[in-house]
């Protein structure tokens, strides 16, 4: 209001002021005549009445009759007649109109008949709704929507229509029941939801096809819809209806803005709110869902019992309560659905009526819903608009609390930060540390080796034992390290320490090493049948084990007096000197009990001997022993009675520095600083012989001695480390050996006297080859002086006790783990192993000619009996038939049979030979699969033949087997080069690779004899090629001293021809002429022309050893199927057969001892 009428200088009263006047009972006559004279106040006083009554209405259950007929509007009658129609009784009076069942007279039909209320109150405004009304409805033919038949004035000028007479009941009424509707109850069974679901699609099916005639309802509610007898629902009463696209005019606007029309309790925020000019299709989808929240709930959706501006504010803001809590009958997309339709925000809910019935459709057909929740930030920010006061404290309290999490974050973040630093910084340091480790690990074991080849082997062991055993984690106990033994099933190890102590282990013969008990040891003792070894030494302890030696092994151990002498002399009877109460005594042990056989039997008081170290020598045979007395007499005992049977007086001028007694104890031996040797015979009591060695010296003295088996021949040892051996019965020198380089400390023949032992200062032991007095190896291991050495029964091991207080076992092989296979008379130029690993086969360069077969287990030896012409140049074995093919510089191949692989003795018959029609054929090779044989010769071709060809020839069936028959080639394959020096078949037989001397590689195709790509492979020929893994990759050597890793993954694709290389082997320094893989392609083996064999670790390329077979050129290797042998041969003419694993039980029996050592070295840990 606020606004002043045209017609009178008196301003009109506000809204707020009509609204008390009309609350107040009207008791103001001023204000009441004001209303009387002014038709915009009288306008506003209907509405505000109007609206009264309908908020008192629904906000009282069951108050649904008209107002009491003190109030104005009942002075209005209708009008006597309507011309055409004989009005009834009244059936509903509003705010404006009078609706009157009513018969038309021409059709006799019963309509509805609504016509303006009569007197001053029809105001203009109403009369131009009304008019409004007529028109909107008229244009609408809809059955769920009223009929309208006709329209005019009646007799005093009022406006009627006549309309479809709708007999049923409000809806409210008709959804649940006139008892259920009173008492606002909600369905609680599927069945009366689905029917109420039902009949609100039929309604909003009417209310779309409004909405697309272009008219909003703007008062949807129960009391305007009518439910018909056959339950179909009707809409009714658009008398405050609005057409969309309405001119807002003053002459044609029906409502203005700020005005509310429609029914407080149905309408829409934007209603409640006067916004009329954002009223549209979806005010009256928010009725729609009132009316549905209501009809599923017993409820409204907003409770208007309250003051109007909470009501109000209820409407506008409060969001509804979920229908389910009201009626657990209900489900979440119900809820979903109806709280979409009463969104407050027009743009959220269903935009048109149609919407809304096309999810109901949907829920009654159980499908998925358009409709979607509110999104959590939505809701959120409609409750803060809502509580603007509490979320504002809130929103302060969460901005404190966001900062404090922003700040700790940040805190955080930086601690991360610097703990990742720092844990970057840690494992960037523990890299390091790592390849610093590696790299010192490896500059360790590169000083062993040079410490090795320098010949200080003990040192060398030292380092080499602590990179070997050294745990991955520091605090791993060493004990724990005995875990690493392997057994023969493992693979060669690629642990650089490992072929570092394997050359340790060449270079020394160490088979094992026991630290005795109490240190020094300077007797030692071996059991007449070589099973047993005692070592016993001053400290008075005494230990026995059992051969082989090792640490699991000791039999036996006690405790005596000083000993300084010990032998068995029968198998289990061991005999001990020592001394007590300054008394010689000796004592007779049994060495499986360790029981004493008698009391202790004196032999000599210590007065009654010569002054100095005591000389006690037992013969070999332990039986007697001999002492030198103070009085100038030699004493020989019987060891088991201890009787002295034997005395000789000894006039040796100056010192006696050793004596040595016979093996059967008949002749004793005197040496002294005078150099003379005096040799008697104890039968007859007097001296045999002397032996004038040398003019006397006094920095040159006899330091030990020992006699041969038969007392022929006695070894002499000289205090600055020479070697001699003398006939004794011709009283000459045989040969002079100067090897050691201090004073030799034992002497001992071998049983057969054909190798004699020799042991000194130095801490060496050095094995003699007799008579040819050539030194066989050195056994280098002790880290003092050896004291004592000797042979087991039969040679099979040497022991020996020094002053480091060890005992080792020794290796009594020349060359251990190497085999030299004889029969050639000249070089060879090949060498295989059958497939099954039990023959190897070779063949001889000249002057014989023949190809040989081994049995690798027995080393028995097959020839052919029909040599080549010629050279031959290669050899393959088709094991799978039996079959051996050779090819010779004379052109032939020739077609063996080889019988059988076992332990047995092999035998190789020729069965056919061929013509190749090939010029000086040097390699030839045949397919793993047994498709194709390939040969190459000095030409510039290689020729492929079918296997089945050479092999299944039955026209050779009667012809002569020496006599050669021209074999034709399934192929020939040209290329530029002179030679083809060796041709190699991939795993699947599907690629042949040729060498040649252009420096190249020719990859063939057997099949079609087709050149795949040809690559430049060396600086120089290209002398051997293998395939690995499966064909995908290829190794060559050449004479550029390199070997090569070749990548054929992208050929075997299909994809363009090439080859890349992917690592060298780089280290020899002559030309490569041979290579081979083992069979699990770990290990790769080359032969240089220089002799050296080197083995290499495919995976990264390493170096790991040298093997020195070969003095001369290698030719051709070749690894044993189990990769545990090699095979070589060369310009020598001997096929060598390495064991790579033999001097594992040289590990085995020296680890125990470095890993106690090493674990004694390390620090203490808590």
């Amino acid at each position: 209001m606020g606004e002043t009428r045209a017609d009178a200088t008196t301003p009109c009263p506000d809204l707020a002021a009509l609204e008390e006047w009309v609350l107040g009972g009207e008791s103001d006559s001023a204000l009441g005549r004001h209303v009387q004279t002014c038709c915009r106040c009288r306008d506003c006083v209907s509405e505000v009445r109007a609206n009264n009554q309908l908020i008192a209405r629904f906000a009282r259950p069951g108050a649904s009759e008209p107002p009491p007929a003190t109030t104005v509007w009942s002075s209005v009658e209708p009008a006597d007649l309507i011309l055409g129609y004989t009005l009834g009784p009244e059936l509903h009076r509003g705010g404006q109109g009078i609706v009157y069942e009513a018969v038309q007279k021409s059709t006799k039909r019963r309509v509805a008949v609504k016509m303006l209320r009569p007197g001053a109150l029809a105001t203009d405004k109403q009369r131009r709704r009304f008019e409004r009304e007529i028109e909107l409805v008229a244009a609408m033919r809809h059955p769920h929507i009223v009929t309208l038949y006709e329209s005019g004035d009646t007799a005093d000028g009022r406006r009627y229509f006549a309309m479809e007479l709708i007999r049923g009941r409000p809806l409210n009424e008709a959804w649940h029941g006139q008892k259920m509707a009173a008492r606002r109850e909600s369905p609680r069974d599927v069945a009366t939801i689905r029917h109420v679901l039902a009949l609100f699609i039929q309604i909003c099916d009417a209310v779309q096809y409004a909405h697309q005639r272009g008219v909003i309802h703007r008062d949807l509610k129960p009391a305007n819809i009518l439910v018909d007898e056959t339950g179909a629902p009707h809409i009714l009463d658009f008398g405050v209806a609005k057409a969309l696209g309405e001119e807002w005019c003053e002459g044609l606007q029906s409502t203005r803005a700020g005005e509310f029309m429609g029914t407080f309790a149905y309408a829409a925020p934007e209603q409640v709110e006067g916004r009329i000019n954002v009223i549209d299709t979806r005010t009256d989808v928010y009725a729609l869902g009132v009316m549905l929240y209501e009809a599923l709930t017993g409820a409204l959706p907003c409770d208007v019992d309250r003051p109007l501006s909470d009501a109000i504010r209820a409407i506008t803001h409060e969001p509804p309560q979920p229908p389910s809590r009201r009626n657990p009958a209900l489900g979440d997309e119900l809820d979903t659905i109806l709280l979409k339709a009463l969104e407050k925000d027009r743009a959220r809910r269903y935009q048109s009526a149609e919407s809304l019935r096309k999810d109901l459709e949907r829920f009654l057909r159980n499908e998925p819903i358009d409709a979607r929740r509110d999104s959590t930030w939505y809701v959120l920010r409609k409750f803060m608009l809502r509580h603007r006061v509490s979320a504002t404290i809130g929103a302060a309290f969460l901005f404190l609390i966001v900062a404090f999490a922003i700040v700790t974050a940040v805190n955080l973040r930086r601690t991360a930060f610097q703990r990742d630093k720092a844990l970057r910084a840690e494992d960037a340091a523990r890299t390091s540390a790592r390849q610093l480790a590696a790299a010192l690990s490896q500059s360790n074991i590169e000083r062993a080796r040079l410490m090795v080849r320098a010949g200080n082997v003990a040192s060398a062991e030292e380092v080499l034992w602590r990179e070997y055993l050294a745990p991955v984690d520091a605090s791993q106990p060493m004990e724990a390290l005995d875990a690493t033994a392997r057994s023969d099933a493992e693979p060669l190890p690629l642990n650089d320490a490992y072929w570092a102590l394997r050359e340790a282990c060449v270079a020394s013969h160490c088979l094992a090493t026991i630290a005795a008990e109490g240190g020094e040891r300077i007797a030692l003792a071996v059991s007449p049948d070589g099973r047993h070894v005692a070592a016993a030494g001053q400290n008075g302890v005494v230990q026995v084990w059992s051969l082989p030696l090792g640490p699991q092994r000791e039999l036996l151990r006690l405790t005596l007096d000083p000993i300084y002498a010990a032998s068995y002399f029968e198998t289990n009877r061991l005999a001990l000197v020592t001394v007590r109460d300054e008394q010689v005594q000796l004592r007779i042990v049994d060495a499986r009990t360790g029981e004493f056989e008698s009391s202790a039997r004196t032999l000599a008081a210590l007065s009654e001997l010569r002054p100095g170290p005591l000389l006690i020598r037992f013969s070999r045979d332990g039986r007697r022993l001999a002492l030198l007395g103070a009085d100038g007499f030699a004493r020989v005992h019987a060891t088991a009675t201890a009787e002295l049977i034997a005395t000789v007086s000894y006039s040796a001028n100056g010192q006696v520095t050793t004596v040595a007694l016979s093996h059967d104890g008949q002749r004793l031996a005197i040496g002294g600083v005078d150099h003379s040797i005096h040799i008697h015979d104890l039968s007859r009591g007097t001296e045999v012989q002397r032996l004038r060695t040398s003019p006397p010296n006094p920095f040159r003295f006899i330091s030990a001695m020992s006699f041969n088996a038969d007392a022929t021949q006695l070894a002499v040892g000289w205090g600055e480390g020479a070697v001699e051996v003398w006939d004794v019965s011709a009283g000459v020198r045989r040969c002079s050996m100067r090897d050691h380089t201090y004073g030799i400390t034992t002497l001992e023949f071998s049983p057969d006297g054909r190798r004699l032992l020799s042991g000194g200062h130095d801490k060496s032991l050095i094995a003699w080859e007799l008579p040819a007095c050539r030194r066989l190896f050195v056994c280098q291991g002790h880290r003092a002086a050896v004291l004592h050495a000797c042979f087991s029964d039969g040679s099979d091991s040497i022991l020996s006790v020094g002053l480091d207080g060890l005992l080792k076992e020794w290796d009594p092989h020349v060359e251990p783990g190497i085999a030299r296979l004889t029969g050639h008379e000249a070089a060879s130029f090949c060498v295989q192993f059958s497939q099954n690993g039990g023959l190897i086969a070779s063949a001889s360069a000249g002057p014989d000619n023949r190809v040989r077969v081994w049995n690798r287990h027995t080393l028995a030896r097959a020839t052919g009996q029909q040599p080549h012409h010629e050279a031959v140049g290669g050899i393959t074995m088709l094991d799978q038939d039996g079959v051996l093919l050779s090819i010779g510089y004379d052109g032939e191949m020739r077609v063996w049979d080889v019988t059988p692989s076992g332990d047995a003795e092999p035998r190789l018959a020729l069965r056919r030979t061929f013509n190749t029609g090939i010029k000086v054929p040097s390699c030839i090779a045949a397919s793993p699969d047994g498709e194709w044989v390939a040969a190459g010769g000095y030409e510039n071709r290689v020729t492929i033949w079918h296997a089945k060809n050479i092999v299944e020839d039955e026209s050779y069936a009667d012809h002569d087997p020496i006599s050669p028959r021209t074999l034709e080639p399934a192929h020939s394959v040209f290329g530029s080069s002179d030679r083809t020096p060796c041709v190699t078949f991939s795993e699947d037989g599907r690629l042949l690779a040729a060498c040649s001397t252009d420096r190249t590689v020719r990859l063939i195709e057997p099949a079609t004899g087709r050149i795949l790509t040809t690559f430049v492979a060396h600086d120089g020929t290209v002398r051997w090629a293998r395939f690995l893994d499966g064909g995908r990759r290829l190794v060559t050597c050449g004479d550029d001293g390199r070997a090569k890793l070749w990548d054929l993954a992208a050929l075997r694709g299909g994809a363009p021809p090439m080859a890349a290389c992917v690592r060298e082997f780089a280290g020899h320094e002559h030309a490569i002429l041979t290579l081979a893989a083992s069979s699990d392609e770990r290990i790769l083996a080359t032969g240089a022309r220089d002799g050296s064999i080197r083995l290499w670790s495919l995976a990264d390329g390493r170096f790991l050893t040298t093997l020195e077979v070969h003095k001369q050129a290698v030719y051709s290797v070749a690894f044993s199927p189990d990769g545990r042998m090699l095979a070589s041969v060369g310009e020598e003419r001997d096929v060598c057969l390495t064991d790579l694993r033999y001097y594992d039980r040289h590990l085995a029996g020296n680890r125990v001892y470095h890993a106690a050592r090493l674990q004694a070295e390390r620090p203490n840990r808590e």
